[in-house]
């Protein structure tokens, strides 16, 4: 990972909090800071946050593509582990749209033409619920609708929480987050 040009040291991208850390590399008005999506997936997988089910990441300009193989997911059973396997792998596609209000992560899964919004969306609701610390309440929302989750960051609470506010953010083999301070 790199902010402005320089490595992040691995301790600083372990720490508690590691936003709060990235502050000190901050050397002018605008910061950018970039991550190859193998980096980002490693650092999410030794996290826990990053289940194995999910493979088969591919990084093109503008999106994330990858392979969900919903049997693997943790916490399930029985019926609903049947259900999964016969269903087979989970296409998604992941895009992301920025306005003046809002940093929106879009996710379109299907499986065998199954919409499956609802199961991602709660597996990424469980996912922010293990991040109480990490994730201040009412900054990250999730919603289904139109057959994608939708997750919601909220750009003003960021301004007051972190001191910057995003400019552009570019996802594909490369995630670029581009921010001034506030």
């Amino acid at each position: 990972m790199k902010i402005n040009g320089h490595a992040v040291d691995q301790a600083i991208i372990d720490s508690a909090d590691p936003v709060a850390q990235l502050m000190g590399y901050f050397e002018s008005d605008k910061v950018v800071a970039s991550a190859e999506l193998d980096e980002i997936v490693g650092i999410a997988r030794g996290r826990g946050l990053m289940p194995d089910a999910v493979s088969d990441l591919a990084g093109s300009p503008g999106k994330i593509t990858a392979k969900v193989y919903a049997d693997r997911l943790p916490g399930l059973t029985g019926a609903k582990r049947m259900a999964a396997k016969a269903a087979g792998a989970i296409g998604v596609t992941v895009t992301t749209e920025l306005s003046d209000t809002t940093f929106t992560v879009v996710i379109a899964a299907s499986a065998r033409g199954i919409n499956v919004s609802e199961m991602v969306a709660g597996e990424i609701r469980k996912v922010l619920a293990r991040l109480p610390r990490r994730v201040p309440a009412g900054l990250v929302s999730v919603r289904t609708g139109e057959g994608r989750t939708m997750v919601d960051v909220d750009l003003a609470q960021a301004a007051e929480q972190y001191k910057v506010r995003p400019t552009a953010i570019e996802i594909g083999d490369t995630i670029t987050f581009t921010a001034e301070r506030v």
